[in-house]
């Protein structure tokens, strides 16, 4: 359970996941600028869906349904653009225009979540809200790091 005194702390932690994405983001700008191979970058993406991003959006998922609730508008849109993402990650064909609007469609989604979402869900939480929030901090393990670092 997240106690009043961890809420600050949780948030934190899927704010820093935001970054982690934002960087996967430049990661993905990087090597197209460097004329990576397609196929390296399509790895690396299908490694983070995987391994970090899945795990993020059920973390953020829970946060944002159980402070807010599912029909706010705010959830509602965030929930569609997590679809959407995931939908695009799953893709197989098309692999530029693909990667092309992950990267764009990601960073437009943590910009949302952070300067919307997370605003009102840190005006909206109370204590019986955080006492109903079950986090599993075992979701949040530390994949081994992707060894084909191309964007260096």
């Amino acid at each position: 359970m997240i106690k009043s005194e961890n809420w600050n702390a949780q948030l934190a932690l899927l704010t820093s996941e935001h970054q982690n994405s934002l960087l996967f983001c430049w990661k993905i700008r990087t090597g197209f600028r460097k004329g990576i191979e397609l196929y390296r970058i399509k790895a690396y993406a299908d490694w983070f869906f995987e391994t970090q991003f899945l795990t993020h959006l059920q973390k953020e998922e829970q946060l944002m349904i159980r402070i807010l609730g599912k029909s706010d508008p705010m959830v509602v849109k965030s929930l569609a653009q997590h679809r959407r993402l995931k939908r695009l990650f799953l893709k197989e064909r098309d692999l530029i225009k693909q990667l092309n609007s992950i990267e764009e469609e990601l960073e437009t989604n943590i910009r949302f979540e952070e300067n919307k979402v997370f605003k009102e869900l840190r005006r909206n939480v109370n204590l019986f809200s955080l006492d109903l929030i079950y986090y599993e901090e075992e979701l949040q393990q530390n994949p081994k790091e992707w060894d084909d670092h191309f964007w260096k």
